[in-house]
């Protein structure tokens, strides 16, 4: 791992900027380097030196030069999903209010249709009776000729025949 002469001419790179640079975690580039996949990494005091070509032949793709790490990435991505899956279940309370509005305002539209077919019923039978009340005594009983109103609404009295008369007082 620890090489004492170091090549001048390879570019190398710290932990932090492998990682970076590579779209992977810092941990990642350290244990990688503890398993012998970098095997030309330097370790300098307290920081590391790692060579690009060391990185590419350990399976690191440097070519993310600009991006966040991996970890960062997802991390945001986290983020960014947690506010989506908020935002969803708003949205569906929102439907789920909307839906409820909309069944109350359909029974109170059935309730109001049966109401106005009841009072419709109630109107017809007012105006039927009330043409019944206003129509002429003529068109609303039969009619008879030459006879009186009262005759026919109140039974006329029997008359007696000549034999059931009875007589005169002397």
């Amino acid at each position: 791992m620890n090489t004492p002469a170091r090549d001048h001419a390879r570019p190398t790179w710290s932990i932090s900027q492998a990682a970076k640079y590579c779209g992977t975690s810092r941990t990642s580039i350290q244990r990688a380097i503890k398993a012998g996949k970098l095997p030309n990494a330097e370790q300098e005091n307290t920081s590391w030196r790692i060579p690009i070509d060391d990185l590419i032949s350990a399976g690191f793709t440097p070519d993310k030069i600009g991006e966040q790490p991996l970890h960062a990435t997802m991390h945001a991505n986290q983020i960014a999903h947690a506010q989506p899956d908020q935002e969803l279940i708003d949205l569906r309370d929102q439907l789920q209010q909307e839906k409820n509005r909309r069944e109350l305002a359909e029974q109170a539209r059935d309730q109001a249709q049966e109401q106005i077919q009841l009072l419709t019923n109630n109107l017809s039978d007012l105006r039927t009776t009330l043409r019944m009340l206003e129509a002429s005594p003529e068109t609303s009983s039969p009619s008879y000729p030459d006879a009186d109103l009262r005759d026919i609404r109140a039974p006329a009295k029997a008359k007696k025949r000549w034999w059931q008369r009875s007589r005169p007082a002397d």
